[in-house]
């Protein structure tokens, strides 16, 4: 009976701990910790997900991309604070 009451416990204490840590992937991800960090980064938000422009980076150039369909357009252009949907820095 012992064992299953500490073992009961421990897994509280791990609930707990585990329940209590900050993730910094959310607000890392935020279009104003990206603009933050680089100023002169192109970016544009999508329902509440910063997209960033990657024309200049290599392993994307060699992709193989085609057009898709519009999807919407930029509202907003030259954003740097309180971003929403469809805002961009360029």
């Amino acid at each position: 009976m012992k064992k299953i009451t500490r073992n009961i416990l421990y897994s509280l204490l791990l609930l707990v701990l585990i329940g209590c840590q900050s993730d910094d992937t959310d607000e890392n991800a935020k279009p104003e910790f990206l603009y933050n960090v680089d100023k002169s980064i192109d970016l544009f938000v999508y329902e509440k997900m910063a997209y960033v422009n990657a024309k200049d980076v290599d392993w994307v150039i060699e992709l193989a991309l085609e057009k898709g369909t519009l999807i919407g357009t930029i509202k907003n252009t030259g954003a740097t604070s309180n971003f929403s949907d469809w805002d961009a820095t360029v």
